[in-house]
């Protein structure tokens, strides 16, 4: 049984096959609608399954495809997991879905959460592997395909794409003149590809920021002469980022929106805005990203962007360009020592210690098949859990208010340059910041300051200086203690979302029959205290949880 219930999807029926696709992708250098993905494999590829690999090897964008005879299902999910795929047996029949919320209310079905894949969600805000919150459930990986056979329920997943990057050093100084001419050439492709993928285009939306990333979009979207480009930023006023972001939106001659949060917040709450969306950007496996959901709500209703539209932030380049490698990476020398390196991806619920010997062994046996040195393991996970499941599923925000997206940086001709870069220039992005800086930034960029590097710079202010003053373990006493949080996320507003949430602790666990791992990390905490003196994040993560079994 396929359910699928996005819009997007475009299907076809031949010779005893099934096929759905969406998305887009260049093909020998083609650029294909999903009509045309699916047109491709039937012509080129069903002679041969075997082939499958191959084509999706030779796919460049984003998509996800399935494939169905009455033997056997494949699900092919591009490098980024962009359509994430949901799969399981029920009543021994075989269900692909792409809305596991939807598929439940539509059957009035409710599926059993997995105790373990609930105790990692809880700690990391999506479910490491091709797992999801539920038991027997699974979820497509980035760069995966999956073949599942209908009668004896064998499930094969083979990854036609790891982010395994060079983790040693290069031993030859690199020329950063002739680094710079190689990159530029390259980004001048990944941009018009992704203008192709985009015939009906009416404005390219732009979350400007004042880092790298989403400046080298507007960078090479002026290089091109692309005109119809609106840019956004949002958060607290006078924030540093969206000082930054007007100056660079106003350089280059585009439209500058900014989206306070202390007023479009209350507008969003008075039309209870959230409710649905929760649903919609879980899915099974990821928190539902909130930080851009109150700018889109605001752009949308001031009439600023159209359905026609297509949102492109600046995700994912800050990983492959070096900014989350650590020397601790490097001496790494089994799977166990690489448990260390990711912790801070596993510690993310609370602020109370607590013993996660469960989660770090799950992760262990999960991280154990990545088949990779030890030294690229923090790197892959990364890429394929966090970058994945939790960045790039803000995109969800946009789809949810019916426009596209393109997510260009993730590009596999900038994924394959930097894959080949020696650690010593990766390390904290140095090589890609002193190139953009000196070589790739036009003119009228070269002056405007990235808004970390005046941070800084920066003498903090007063307030800064005495929260930054208090010892880590008194926050946690206070946090436990019930004391409201402080304004911490300055710049980026997003802890408004639940400020006025006056439901506590003991109000949380009342209103239905929460897990067992649920209430052993709300114990230490008083039940007194509201559940939004928690990280955005870990409240989305609570209410995620309820949804599930009410």
């Amino acid at each position: 049984m396929i359910s699928l219930y996005k819009e997007y999807w475009k299907r076809k029926e031949a010779s005893g096959f099934t096929f759905y696709a969406c998305g887009w992708a260049e093909y020998k250098d083609q650029i294909l609608t999903a009509e045309n993905i699916v047109d491709v494999i039937y012509s080129e590829y069903m002679d041969a399954r075997k082939g499958f690999e191959e084509f999706a090897e030779l796919l460049n964008g984003s998509y996800s495809i399935i494939i169905s005879d009455q033997q056997k299902t494949h699900l092919i999910a591009d490098r980024m997991r962009g359509f994430p795929l949901i799969y399981f047996f029920e009543y021994n029949q075989l269900v692909v879905t792409d809305d596991i919320i939807q598929y439940q209310c539509k059957k009035e079905i409710r599926l059993p959460i997995d105790d373990i894949n609930c105790e990692q969600f809880l700690c990391s805000n999506y479910v490491i592997g091709p797992y999801t919150l539920f038991k027997n459930v699974y979820s497509t990986q980035s760069g995966e395909i999956v073949s599942i056979c209908h009668v004896s329920k064998k499930i094969d997943r083979k990854q036609y794409f790891q982010w395994a990057p060079n983790m040693n050093n290069d031993l030859y100084q690199r020329a950063y003149e002739e680094e710079a001419i190689q990159q530029d050439k390259i980004f001048r492709r990944v941009f018009m590809r992704m203008v192709k993928s985009a015939p009906d285009v009416y404005n390219w939306i732009i979350p400007l920021s004042g880092g790298y990333d989403s400046r080298t979009i507007v960078n090479y979207l002026f290089k091109l002469g692309i005109k119809n480009v609106i840019c956004f930023t949002y958060g607290m006023e006078s924030n540093i980022q969206s000082e930054i972001s007007q100056k660079v939106a106003e350089a280059l001659g585009y439209e500058w929106h900014f989206i306070n949060y202390k007023t479009w917040i209350k507008k969003m709450k008075a039309e209870n805005m959230l409710e649905a969306y929760l649903g919609y950007g879980f899915n099974g496996s990821s928190v539902a990203h909130l930080q851009d959901f109150p700018a889109v709500y605001a752009l949308k209703k001031m009439g600023i962007i159209s359905k026609n539209d297509v949102f492109v932030p600046g995700h994912a380049l800050e990983v492959i360009a070096g900014n989350h490698l650590k020397y601790a990476m490097q001496n790494c020398d089994s799977v166990e020592s690489v448990i260390p390196v990711i912790h801070g991806h596993l510690s993310g619920f609370g602020y109370h210690s607590m013993k996660r010997n469960a989660v770090f062994k799950h992760v262990q046996s999960i991280i154990a098949n990545y088949n990779l040195d030890p030294k690229q393991i923090g790197e892959c996970f990364d890429w394929q859990e966090r970058q994945t499941k939790f960045i790039a599923n803000s995109v969800k925000v946009y789809e949810y208010f019916e426009n596209g997206w393109r997510i260009p940086e993730w590009d596999i001709e900038l994924m394959n340059y930097w894959n080949k870069i020696g650690f010593n220039y990766k390390y904290k992005r140095n090589m890609f910041k002193d190139v953009f800086k000196n070589y790739l930034a036009v003119e009228v960029l070269k002056s405007i300051p990235f808004a970390n590097d005046l941070i800084a710079k920066q003498k903090p202010s007063y307030k800064s200086y005495l929260i930054n003053s208090i010892p880590f373990w008194m926050k946690r006493v206070l946090k436990k203690s019930g004391i409201p949080s402080s304004p911490y996320y300055v710049d980026e507003g997003a802890h408004l979302i639940y400020s006025d949430y006056s439901e506590t602790i003991a109000d949380y666990l009342s209103s239905y029959n929460a897990p067992i791992i649920v209430r052993k990390y709300l114990k230490p905490y008083s039940q007194k205290q509201k559940i939004s003196n928690f990280e955005v994040n870990s409240v989305t993560t609570l209410i995620n949880i309820r949804k599930c079994i009410q």
